[in-house]
């Protein structure tokens, strides 16, 4: 059985939606980062990093960081229809979610965590404006993605939808306005309705309810 480390709220929900999709058999294993559990001795076996999502194999092979992840779903799971197929296309796919990865998620880290960048008040305040500056103009860069189509690579619905629904909850909860972004409230719309993201959402409100 495929075992995944995820904390609720995190990117990880973008690897939870994944296996969810898949149809995949898994057990979710929650890592608590208020208590420190990330960087316990036993998690840290699991992934050096300590970040969360990790994705463990039945062979005992450890998968991290999201983009990873989803080439194996996407790869193991073949019959789902979880990535496009012909290489050019897949490859823009890769890139899409890469882009996700390397711009979008440091720059909501420095939304809500300024303090990890630099030290002082002052700084951090800046710091904080220009990220947000900046990340809202990763939601429109989103919301353009959906001109030509309802989802965000290609013509059918993927993974790379998953990884972006984690970027539209974030802007959600920092406050953004979501509402101005048109195309992409609506597509948020169709996520919501599919079954494996409304199981993956639940999945979160329990856990969040334990740990409480």
């Amino acid at each position: 059985m495929l075992e995944l480390f995820h904390h609720p709220g995190f990117v990880s929900l973008a690897a939870l939606i994944a296996l969810e999709e898949a149809g995949a058999l898994y057990q979710c294993t929650p890592v608590d980062f208020a208590h420190g559990e990330n960087r316990s001795p036993a998690f840290l076996a699991v992934n050096p990093y300590g970040q969360v999502p990790a994705l463990k194999l039945p062979n005992g092979v450890v998968i991290t960081e999201t983009v990873a992840i989803m080439c194996y779903i996407a790869g193991e799971y073949r019959a789902a229809t979880l990535a496009p197929t012909r290489p050019v296309e897949y490859a823009l796919w890769v890139a899409a979610m890469a882009r996700m990865a390397s711009e979008y998620h440091p720059t909501f880290t420095r939304v809500v965590r300024p303090d990890m960048t630099v030290d002082g008040a002052a700084a951090q305040a800046q710091v904080q404006a220009a990220a947000r500056t900046r990340y809202a103009s990763h939601l429109a860069e989103l919301d353009e993605r959906l001109t030509a189509s309802p989802w965000i690579v290609g013509e059918a619905h993927t993974l790379a939808d998953a990884h972006a629904f984690v970027f539209f909850e974030w802007g959600t909860r920092a406050g953004f306005p979501m509402a101005e972004y048109e195309r992409l409230r609506a597509w948020h719309e169709r996520m919501l309705g599919r079954e494996a993201v409304q199981r993956a959402l639940a999945s979160e409100m329990r856990r969040s309810a334990s740990a409480s």
